[in-house]
């Protein structure tokens, strides 16, 4: 996930607002900076992941679609950069 590009943001914000959904390194790693969406670090790379509870059929399905189906679709060109 890229969370410093505008969309990436975007979605994260929209995915990380439903409940018991949160955004965190993917590897437990000493040192790691924390992870803020409204403050993005950019200087030292490393993996996110979403955590989001068991029975939560939707977030990764909407996670899967905007970070995999999404990007794909516009290097095609079946969608616009735009989204639209």
């Amino acid at each position: 996930m890229a969370p410093h590009r505008s969309g990436g943001t975007a979605a994260l914000r929209e995915l990380t607002a439903r409940v018991g959904v949160t955004l965190e390194p993917a590897h437990d790693r000493p040192n790691l900076p924390l992870v803020d969406l409204e403050d993005p670090q950019d200087e030292k790379p490393f993996q996110h992941a979403l955590f989001f509870p068991a029975e939560d059929d939707e977030t990764p399905v909407l996670g899967f679609a905007h970070f995999r189906v999404v990007p794909v679709l516009r290097h095609v060109g079946w969608l616009s950069s735009d989204g639209g």
